[in-house]
């Protein structure tokens, strides 16, 4: 059997622990609106990653339209530095801040550990869920048996 369908075969496995409620999530999620907001959002935040890099000393953001005058007049505006760290624009509106319970770059760290495994101080491999265990562990078995 192919890796392409090992995997399809996978993820159908997988769908069976999906709600009603996740279907429609997902679905809403793959709609052209959903596809603009995630644009626009994505668009602002570039924006303001550069407006982010001015402050702290980069090259000149190049901000024509106001876009730092409009988030530093907001009152839930905390400052240039804390921007992707304690603060955010919301997914459903790109002009308007929202809180962060943890910052981008701790978000992507759990992402990560969620998805791979991890070795540990002492050595040991720490792996995410089960399967991802079983796979490495018969791709290990695979190459030993080349091996000899």
């Amino acid at each position: 059997m192919s890796d392409k369908l090992s995997r399809e075969i996978d993820a159908l496995d997988d769908l069976d622990e999906i709600t009603e409620e996740d279907f429609v999530r997902i679905i809403k999620g793959n709609s052209s609106e959903a596809f603009k907001m995630r644009r626009d959002r994505k668009n602002v935040r570039y924006r303001l990653y550069r407006i982010q890099k001015e402050f702290l000393g980069g090259p000149a953001s190049g901000d024509s339209e106001g876009l730092r005058e409009k988030f530093e007049a907001d009152p839930n505006f905390k400052g240039w530095r804390w921007f992707s760290v304690t603060w955010d624009v919301a997914l459903d509106d790109p002009f308007r801040i929202v809180r962060r319970d943890i910052s981008v770059e701790e978000e992507w760290n759990e992402i990560i550990k969620a998805k791979f495994p991890t070795v540990n101080e002492d050595g040991r491999v720490t792996y995410p869920d089960i399967k991802v265990r079983e796979k490495v562990k018969k791709i290990y078995e695979e190459q030993k048996q080349k091996d000899n």
